[in-house]
This record gives C-alpha cells, sequence and structure tokens, in this order.
C-alpha cells in the first residue's frame, strides 16, 4: 500500500470482514467529502469547509494517513480563520473559533496567518484530491489481493 497504512484498524478490528467494512466505509467518505469540499469551496462556506475539514481528518487518521490529516488540520483552521474574519459571521460562532485558533501551537498560528488565501485552500483541497487518488488505489488493490 502506497498511502494507507492499516495498523491501528487491524488493532481494532479481529477479522477480515471487519477490515474490509472499514475500508470500503473508508472509499465511500474519500468521495464524499471530495465532492463537499470542492462545493462548499466554490461557495467559500469557511464554515463548513471547516467541518467537513474536520470529519474528513478523523476518518483519515484512522487509515494511517498522517500526512493527509495534518494537511486537513490546517485546513479545518484555515478555514474556520477565514470564517472569523467574514464581515456576516455569527458572533458565537467566532468566539468558539477564536479560542481553537488562540490554542493553536504557535507555528501553526504563523502558517495560517502567512496563508490565509484562496491558493492555499485550494492547495489543501487539491493535496487530499490526490491523496484520496492514492488511497482508493490502495483499497482496490487490497480488495483484489483478498478476491485472489
Amino acid at each position: 500500500m502506497k498511502v494507507v497504512d492499516l495498523t491501528y484498524i487491524r488493532s481494532i478490528a479481529d477479522d477480515a470482514s471487519t477490515i474490509a467494512s472499514f475500508m470500503s466505509i473508508f472509499n465511500e467518505q474519500l468521495v464524499e467529502f471530495e465532492i463537499a469540499l470542492d462545493e462548499e469551496f466554490s461557495r467559500r462556506n469557511w464554515r463548513r469547509v471547516s467541518e467537513i475539514a474536520h470529519k474528513a481528518k478523523s476518518s483519515i487518521v484512522s487509515m494511517g494517513m498522517k500526512d493527509l490529516a495534518d494537511s486537513m488540520k490546517r485546513l479545518e483552521m484555515l478555514a474556520k480563520q477565514l470564517y472569523v474574519e467574514l464581515p456576516l459571521a455569527l458572533p458565537n460562532i467566532v468566539e468558539t473559533y477564536k479560542a481553537q485558533l488562540d490554542g493553536l501551537p504557535d507555528d501553526l498560528k504563523q502558517w495560517i496567518s502567512s496563508n490565509k488565501t484562496l491558493d492555499a485552500v485550494e492547495q489543501l483541497i487539491n493535496f487530499y484530491k490526490s491523496q484520496a487518488k492514492l488511497a482508493k488505489a490502495d483499497l482496490v488493490e487490497f480488495f483484489e489481493s483478498k478476491c485472489n
């Protein structure tokens, strides 16, 4: 496998059927997250982009894709920062996001401050897409090896 690492899944699943189920669900989620990220990015809906990135990060971590999980964390926090800066952002959400952003490590705060651009968001989404494509290939390889 190129990008997927099943170490964690194997530690919590006791049989091949359960592992295959996790991988099938993950494969469906990869597509759902990609479509949702594209749609919400095109709408500049930073709140939804951050929510999708957060949810994607959880699934991605379980599949051992650390680099992509780190990228999704950046996307989540960058989208929250962009939301906070919207003129019509909801005050209660702004306060929650500000508290989360304030609690980040300094290096991540610095990165967000330097990358508050549409290009940076698009690059993170494109990285997701490229890694998702590799993950899908890993999953096909896994299922083909189980069928042979």
